[in-house]
């Protein structure tokens, strides 16, 4: 997990990774048991990624690349997770949710 200063969200010119309440969302990034509730993270690339225990609650993840994420554990109350997402059958969901369908 890559901790920055800034709660504001903000998304670098030269990558395509996001800050959001001081955590960089990236693909494979180490977001272990984060708070990420409410974040904008329509389109995040978040392939990858160690998302177990995040609290994902009323997330917009619309349009985000989850391929081979690890959402054990993660909760996804009210999490918006329409439109283009994408993931595979490597990415690990929470015991019991049911995925939207796959843009991959």
């Amino acid at each position: 997990m890559s901790a920055c200063g800034s709660d504001s969200s903000t998304t670098s010119s030269t990558t395509s990774s996001k800050v959001v309440s001081g955590y960089t969302i990236e693909a494979g990034a180490d977001l272990t048991d984060v708070d990420l509730s409410g974040a904008y993270l329509r389109g995040a690339d978040l392939g990858g990624a160690d998302l177990t225990g995040a609290n994902l609650t009323d997330v917009d993840l619309a349009d985000a690349d989850l391929v081979g994420a690890d959402l054990t554990g993660a909760d996804l109350t009210g999490a918006k997770l329409r439109g283009g997402v994408m993931w595979d059958r490597t990415t690990k969901w929470p015991e019991g949710f049911t995925p939207p369908p796959s843009s991959v």
